[in-house]
């Protein structure tokens, strides 16, 4: 997932983080990026346990 991490538009990446956790994911890859057109943003790549 990639979220907008601005003031104006989007979530700080602490936020996403506690959403996909109470969710059952777990964060395999993450990290901070800027983009011209997007600006600031969190990506990562989620995974779920099989149970």
């Amino acid at each position: 997932m990639r979220e907008p991490t601005g003031a104006r538009h989007g979530m700080q990446a602490v936020e996403a983080r506690r959403l996909f956790q109470a969710a059952g994911l777990t964060e395999t890859v993450g990290g901070m990026g800027k983009a011209r057109v997007l600006g600031e943003y969190y990506q990562a790549v989620w995974t779920k346990s099989a149970a």
